[in-house]
């Protein structure tokens, strides 16, 4: 007979020890991720995993009378499809583009789409801008 071992040791065995952080670390992780809100919903996004496509949305001033916001989106800075977590990163830059743009437009707006001599692989689905398309509150 084999002696049983103890309940503690078993509870040990199948625990991954929590990583501690500092008040640093900690900050620092809270800013990786950003709520927005889109339409009656919030949405987390991973801001560290967008960080370098970031610059695929920015303002473009106004036009006209009133608040009419001219909305740039140049496709050469989306993530290029052939990423292992492409995916993952689209359906973050996805919530941060839309929430950002509800936070940029205030009444009328206007998209300019940049695409040219942006290579296949960084072109965004049709589905992913109509589903973009369909989203803004506008």
């Amino acid at each position: 007979d084999l002696p049983k071992p103890k309940t503690t040791e078993v509870l040990q065995k199948g625990v991954e020890s929590v990583q501690e952080y500092s008040a640093s670390e900690e900050r620092e992780e809270g800013r990786r991720w950003r709520v927005f809100r889109i339409g009656d919903q919030e949405h987390k996004v991973d801001m560290k995993a967008i960080e370098p496509y970031k610059r695929v949305i920015s303002h473009g001033g106004y036009y006209g009378d009133g608040l009419n916001a001219i909305i740039v989106f140049a496709v050469c800075y989306m993530p290029e499809s052939n990423q292992p977590n492409y995916r993952y990163i689209m359906d973050n830059l996805f919530k941060y583009v839309i929430g950002t743009l509800e936070l940029l437009v205030a009444e009328n707006y206007m998209i300019v789409y940049l695409n040219g001599a942006t290579s296949r692989k960084k072109m965004p689905s049709v589905g992913w801008l109509r589903k973009g398309y369909q989203q803004i509150n506008r």
